[in-house]
């Protein structure tokens, strides 16, 4: 399992509830942490934990650090849902994560 600290941030206009945090695929089992976490214009930033083991390394193993590997759900103020890519992340944060899925994957 790798636990990675994360930050949520509200680039739109309106207060929005995060609710789910999931992989785009099986590759990953993705544990959100502290949700729903409410961000707003006021309120920009949220810290969030990450915790993610590997389901399928196949699959893992074909990530790439430019890929967005999560969807992020969220509540806007006027209770509409919405689901968006998600996985900003710096180059040390994607290289934990290659690291990590190599680490798990050749295990025997």
């Amino acid at each position: 399992m790798l636990l990675i600290d994360a930050a949520l941030l509200l680039s739109g206009s309106v207060a929005s509830t995060v609710s789910g945090i999931e992989a785009t695929d099986d590759s990953l089992d993705v544990r959100a942490r502290t949700l729903p976490v409410t961000v707003s214009p006021t309120d920009r930033f949220r810290s969030v934990g990450l915790r993610l083991s590997v389901r399928d390394c196949e699959t893992a193993s074909d990530w790439e650090p430019t890929d967005r590997p999560f969807t992020i759900t969220w509540r806007d103020e006027f209770d509409r849902v919405h689901t968006d890519g998600a996985g900003d992340f710096g180059r040390s944060t994607a290289d934990s994560l290659l690291r990590f899925v190599d680490t798990v994957c050749d295990s025997p």
